[in-house]
């Protein structure tokens, strides 16, 4: 007809899945005997994160399990 042609292409995005990022309240201070409570040291503190995907932001809350037989163990909450 013009000369011109088309031919139809099809283009595949396949996105990444953006791991989550502590951002703050990753560490806390302790000291032996001082704040025991029923012979634990007990640390609280917020943990922030961030996450690039969308809704993506959240803890699966779980419970640490004990790492030797001195450094005690860990308990996220959700």
């Amino acid at each position: 007809i013009d000369g011109s042609s088309y031919q139809d292409i099809v283009v595949t995005i396949q996105g990444v899945d953006g791991a989550p990022t502590i951002v703050s309240g990753e560490s806390a201070e302790l000291t032996e005997d001082v704040g025991a409570v029923g012979n634990n040291l007990i640390a609280s503190e917020q943990l922030v994160i961030s996450d690039e995907d969308a809704g993506e932001n959240v803890f699966n809350a779980g419970a640490g399990t004990s790492v030797g037989t001195t450094l005690g163990s860990l308990s996220i909450l959700a």
